[in-house]
């Protein structure tokens, strides 16, 4: 996973811009934008899946179900994520277009070398 130097550095406001009109997705994490891979056959079906099964039991509740375009800032943190699968039911969170700030469920699709690299650079915000 590459990472970017502290020279960098932008504010939130300018990688949200940049993030509603570029051509590839990206993350944020303290003021450092990273690249996102794109997703594979087998990822686009498990997330695909994931969905066909949670949204007919969202449908009549206050909870919101996202698949892959909608961002998850993490605690208090300036960290800001694409998770695969995110479930939000707070009135504040149906409130923000650009990301969630309180889900209650994130699903992340691992590939196996993704998991090694987690496990290898024991990357913060990830639980697996």
């Amino acid at each position: 996973m590459p990472h970017a130097s502290r020279q960098d550095y932008i504010e939130f406001s300018d990688y949200l811009e940049g993030e509603r009109n570029a051509e590839y997705r990206s993350e944020y994490i303290d003021g450092q934008v990273y690249a996102m891979a794109e997703a594979g056959d087998g990822h686009v079906t498990i997330t695909g899946n994931l969905s066909a099964m949670f949204k007919p039991h969202l449908r009549d509740s206050d909870c919101k179900f996202y698949s892959s375009d909608m961002k998850v800032r993490i605690g208090e943190d300036e960290a800001y994520y694409y998770p695969d699968v995110l479930v939000t039911c707070l009135p504040d969170d149906h409130q923000r277009n650009y990301f969630k700030h309180s889900p209650c469920l994130i699903i992340e699709v691992l590939s196996g070398a993704l998991r090694l690299t987690i496990e290898a650079e024991n990357l913060p915000y990830t639980d697996t």
